[in-house]
């Protein structure tokens, strides 16, 4: 692992304050930090966001699954910025 930037280090803080607190409260349990990760990537297509739904499914099990589609209509509403950049 990197040793993180010093923009790392001041922009982190801001965009965590930014997140909904739902999202942020997430973060802190491990298997929702897992699915908020996943989602920041989620698809804005809803036949490619079915398809890693069964991914997630298949590979990660039914309690990602699930945590998934609990946090995925709040992960949605996200501004761009607090997504990743190839999510879009």
């Amino acid at each position: 692992m990197g040793v993180p930037s010093d923009m790392i280090r001041r922009v982190g803080p801001i965009m965590h304050r930014l997140l909904p607190k739902h999202i942020a409260e997430a973060c802190t349990e491990p298997l929702d930090a897992q699915a908020v990760l996943l989602l920041t990537a989620w698809s804005s297509d809803a036949s490619a966001r079915s398809r890693q739904r069964d991914i997630v499914r298949q590979r990660l099990g039914p309690a990602m699954a699930s945590t998934v589609s609990r946090l995925s209509a709040p992960m949605e509403s996200l501004k761009d910025a607090l997504r990743l950049p190839w999510s879009r």
